[in-house]
């Protein structure tokens, strides 16, 4: 949706519909990628660091959830990037994940 919404998008004059459709399914596939993650990890994490790992990746999943908007603002603020710009850095970031998600056996 981002990669999409990279196009559609006007810089000058934000069209707040395709906004909150782009929204709605960034958080949509977090609400079903989320829970999916934690359940495969007692698969993928041998159970003595499982502890540590909820841990570890709970604190990276929490700062990463306020340092990106923070970023994101910072650079659209900036004028170093337009939105459409920041789009298609954002449909990077989830076609790079998905290649990690494809590396876990």
């Amino acid at each position: 949706m981002c990669l999409s919404g990279n196009f559609y998008v006007n810089n000058e004059q934000p069209q707040i519909c395709l906004l909150i459709i782009i929204t709605f399914v960034l958080n949509l596939m977090l609400a079903l990628n989320y829970p999916a993650a934690k359940a495969i990890t007692p698969e993928v994490v041998i159970k003595i660091y499982l502890q540590k790992f909820n841990a570890i990746s709970n604190t990276f999943f929490n700062l990463a959830n306020m340092a990106a908007p923070l970023v994101g603002g910072a650079l659209l603020a900036i004028k170093n990037i337009d939105f459409s710009e920041f789009l298609l850095i954002n449909a990077l970031s989830y076609i790079v994940a998905l290649c990690m998600n494809f590396l876990i056996p």
